[in-house]
């Protein structure tokens, strides 16, 4: 979201990938039913496909819990370096008696449609087809559907669930709590690994840009302002290494500040969704966050929860987790593929533990 100057080295001949062994992964034959749908959106004209899971004993009293995945185009496991965590999460979550649905995102894998012209109120509009196809299923508690959301995700579900009278609780893995200017002029401020003369002068640049592409104008008039701003900013003549191409470096980072995504996301708020559920919630947060640091942003949705007609919520603190909720020792992005860990037990533990307490 956030673009810096990238330098590419040409390397003699391609580097050899290790592909760790990820052990939580699961291997067939699975001890529950696996169903392969096909869920239409008449609404948006696009298919979406994904993996129903079904203890092998499902009837009307089984529970359902859909996974909504993080930001950026995801399959239906939720595919990131190397690690599966939608397919661990929903084999655990199987074995237990949960009923789970899965699915790529649309323009992804199987589903259809365009990803890139896509918000996130199209990707909870998704999730409420998603539902409609469960409503109709008769092997399965249509009256007890859950949401559980990742990143994106997480902000995601209380947003369905304030849209729908379908939904029984939601889970929310690592989701924000602030207004998405916040959380990008944050991400700007922690991942930047340049120098640079004056830090408030950096973050009014950062913080001014993000106003720009975010006011409520038509989208070019957007781009023209943004593009003069960016062109007679002092702040990033002084940051641009000298022989990089400016105009062009200017309008691959205007394009990424005014997507219908990130100018959606700028102006979301999913406090003010969070507030006005009325249906139990967890909210789970690593400590080692890097991506979604809980002390920006754990503090918001508890006293979002607060403010809610929630009968029951918790929000939860797990030390040493990172953003994929993986055992890590610094939560960097980086680290993600060196650990085996996809996801740790304890909070497969807590999910499952805390959904068939709520039903």
């Amino acid at each position: 979201m956030n673009s810096v100057p990238l330098i590419l080295v040409k390397k003699d001949k391609a580097e050899h990938v290790v592909i760790r062994k990820r052990p939580q992964e699961p291997s067939q034959p699975y001890p529950y039913l696996v169903e392969e749908v096909k869920i239409y959106n008449s609404e948006d004209h696009i298919s979406l496909a994904g993996t129903f899971t079904l203890p092998k004993s499902s009837n009307q009293h089984t529970p359902v819990v859909i996974l909504i995945s993080g930001s950026g185009p995801q399959d239906r496991d939720e595919s990131y370096m190397g690690h599966k965590p939608f397919l661990v999460l929903a084999d655990y979550l199987t074995r237990r008696g949960i009923a789970v649905l899965r699915y790529d995102d649309r323009g992804v894998g199987e589903s259809t449609g365009n990803f890139e012209e896509a918000t996130t109120a199209d990707f909870s509009n998704d999730v409420l087809k998603v539902i409609k196809f469960l409503k109709n299923r008769t092997d399965i508690d249509s009256h007890n559907i859950g949401l559980i959301g990742h990143s994106e995700g997480a902000i995601i579900a209380p947003k369905v669930a304030n849209s729908s009278k379908n939904v029984s609780f939601i889970v929310m893995l690592a989701g924000t709590g602030v207004v998405g200017k916040l959380v990008s002029l944050q991400q700007a401020l922690d991942y930047r690994n340049f120098p640079v003369d004056d830090e408030e002068k950096y973050k009014e640049y950062i913080k001014k840009a993000i106003d720009i592409a975010a006011y409520d104008k038509d989208v070019t008039i957007v781009i023209n302002e943004l593009k003069s701003f960016y062109q007679n900013s002092e702040v990033l003549n002084s940051i641009l290494p000298q022989n990089l191409n400016k105009d062009e470096f200017i309008e691959n980072l205007v394009k990424s500040r005014t997507n219908p995504w990130i100018r959606y996301f700028y102006n979301y708020n999913p406090a003010e969704e969070i507030a006005k559920i009325e249906i139990p919630a967890l909210a789970l947060y690593g400590s080692n966050d890097t991506q979604v640091p809980p002390n920006y942003n754990m503090q918001p949705v508890k006293e979002a929860l607060q403010k809610s007609n929630s009968r029951n919520y918790e929000v939860i603190l797990m030390q040493d987790l990172n953003h994929l909720f993986q055992e890590s020792k610094t939560g960097q992005i980086a680290e993600y593929p060196e650990i085996q860990q996809t996801m740790s037990p304890k909070v497969l533990e807590k999910i499952s533990s805390w959904i068939l307490n709520e039903i």
